[in-house]
This record gives C-alpha cells, structure tokens and sequence, in this order.
C-alpha cells in the first residue's frame, strides 16, 4: 500500500498519479493548463465568482478521473484502539476587572469600526467580491485586544491599562479563565500532592527554579473554588497509576498568554508542578528533544504550546488530557492541535 498526504497545491496531486500512473493526467504541463491554473486562480483570496465557479467545474472534472483510485478512511475507522475523545465545554465569568476593562474598550472608536465592519460582512453573500474585500480589511489587531482582555487583563498594553486606571492585574484573580485553569489542573489531579509543613504552613514551601532546559518546578495547593462547577470535571481515578503519571497540555494563540499562565497561575499557585513549554520562539530543532522529554518524563505533568506550533506533526500521546484557554479562529487548527495527543499509540481514556 503505498500513502501520501496531498497538501493544498493541486500540482502535488499530479505528481503522485505521475509516479503511480505515468501520464495518466498528461504531462505536468498539460495537467496545469487543463486544471491546475483554473483551480488555484479560484482558491486566491480575491477570486471572483466566475474564478470559483470555473474553479468547481474543473474540480468536478478531476475528481471524476481520480475518486476511483482513492480510497479514503477516517482515524476513528482504522484506529479502533483508539479511546473515546471527550470534549467539554467549561464556562467561566470575567472577573469584575476583565468587565470593566471589556466595557470600556468596547466603546472605543477602534473597536468599534472593527465591529460595524463584522456587522457590514455578514450581510454580505460568502462568495462575493465585496464580501472577501471587507474581510480582509477588518482590523484583527482591535479584536485581538478583546480576547487579550477574556485571558487575562495584563496581556493589554501597559499604557492601555493605565488609561483605563487599572493597576491591580497581577494574579490569577483578575482572569476568570486562570481561576478556571487552577481548579481544572487540580480536579485532574495534573497537580501532584504536596508537602505539607509541621505547622500545615506551606508558604515556606515554594521553590522556584528555572533550569536551562526550560523545566519549571516548584509547591503548594488551593481548594477547589465553591463557585467552580465541579460536576463537569469529573475524571476516572480508579485507576492510581493513571492518576499519578497523567500529563496534559494547554494551548494557547498567543505567547503572552502563555506567560501569563506562567507567571500568574504555576509560579505563584502551582511551584512544585514540572513543565514544559514549547512556542514560535523555540527552535525547530530543540522542539523534538522537548517533546521526547515530555512523553517520556512521569515527572513532566504540563506542556505549554501555541496552537499552530502544536500542529506541526508533533507526537504528544502521552498526555490524556488537552486544554485550550483561546481558540483559533478556524476551528480545524484546533481538532488539529487536539489530535496531537488522540493519536496512535494514546491509549489512556480521559484524552
């Protein structure tokens, strides 16, 4: 059986049926002046309408000469070991800061242009020429502030927080999603245990140290939250080697945010919990050593990553469970990143 993966270019289809079928589609030449041009000039941003419908015409044309010598199979039809993935959703409130700060950008003249554009887009055909036009003139920078401000308040610009006459954004308090995040890693049991002082005092307890290889350590413990809903963090824990090896990973979109869970959530709240991190900044070479460690590490329980460097064909099935703090803005990123751990070789439910 021979398998390729066919990326986006439709020439690299060519190019396997050459080497499995030669000349089957004419020559390379040949193939791009009767599909390949048609179909690339249709999935440009700026196409027109008759771009894309001369586009699905000649796609409609292709798939007639090839579907008969593809055979397509999805993971949860070949992979049956597989366990069952479970997604769930967790909300959480912003805090009275992220509100407040959410409230008042919101009115600003900048956002506010970004949002009657978004408006002005969806009344607007999907495959029309004023619709991809529009689109690519929203302002992403605007919005990002908003979603700056849903993860946590110190990700905005200083000179933004002090316009808005906030000061105190230095805990995990001012982020409803860090608050989350702390009772989720420990409902998971993603925390280990902790020492405890004579006196039950912790606070003496917390070390930090930062290793050249980028491995956090360090020691305390918080009660789950009251107000946390507990009963959508329910975890298999029959199993005690399950609970002491299990490892999870957090995605996010943006580097800063990934400090802030750093700073804010494993170094003040979590000291002794091991981790890893892996983001643009990290070269591509060092990733699989970081990677290797990760899955082969009991002691390692958290990987941090950025969603589209978790989607580079990294190999992470030692972690059962996988947490997003932001989502992309094309879904599929996601199920991708997601899949970095719901792949061969996981065989640990609760992923």
């Amino acid at each position: 059986m021979v398998k390729y993966l066919v990326q986006n270019n439709v020439q690299e289809l060519w190019a396997i049926f050459d080497f499995l079928m030669p000349n089957y589609l004419g020559s390379d030449v040949e193939f791009s002046a009767r599909f390949g041009k048609d179909i690339s000039r249709g999935q440009l941003p700026g196409a027109s309408n008759d771009d894309i419908q001369r586009m699905l015409y000649k796609l409609r044309q292709l798939h007639q000469q090839v579907l008969p010598f593809i055979l397509r199979r999805e993971k949860n039809q070949v992979l049956n070991e597989l366990p069952p993935k479970t997604i769930t959703n967790i909300p959480c409130d912003l805090s009275s800061i992220q509100t407040r700060l959410y409230q008042q950008l919101s009115h600003t003249q900048e956002i506010q242009n970004a949002l009657v554009s978004i408006d002005r887009i969806l009344e607007k055909p999907i495959d029309s020429d004023e619709y991809i036009q529009m689109a690519d003139n929203i302002d992403l920078g605007a919005l990002h502030k908003l979603r700056f401000i849903c993860t946590h308040p110190s990700l905005l610009r200083s000179e933004e927080l002090t316009a808005n006459n906030t000061n105190d954004f230095s805990n995990i308090e001012c982020s409803g999603k860090l608050l989350a995040l702390n009772d989720l890693l420990r409902a998971a049991q993603i925390v280990p245990s902790e020492v405890t002082g004579a006196d039950n005092d912790e606070s003496l307890l917390y070390v930090n140290d930062v290793s050249s290889s980028g491995l956090y350590q360090s020691s305390s413990e918080l009660d789950l939250s009251d107000d946390f809903n507990k009963e959508m963090l329910e975890f298999p824990t029959d199993d005690e080697s399950l609970s002491n090896c299990r490892k999870c990973l957090i995605y996010a979109q943006f580097r800063q945010s990934l400090d802030a869970i750093e700073s804010f959530l494993f170094k003040n709240q979590m000291p002794s919990l091991k981790y890893l991190r892996i983001d643009g900044s990290v070269e591509p070479q060092k990733r699989t050593l970081i990677v290797q460690r990760f899955n082969e590490d009991d002691d390692i329980r958290c990987l941090l990553l950025t969603t589209k460097v978790g989607g580079l064909g990294l190999n992470l099935q030692a972690a059962t469970i996988v947490i997003f703090l932001e989502n992309d803005w094309n879904p599929h990123n996601d199920l991708q990143a997601m899949d970095r751990a719901h792949r061969l070789g996981q065989s640990k439910v609760g992923c």
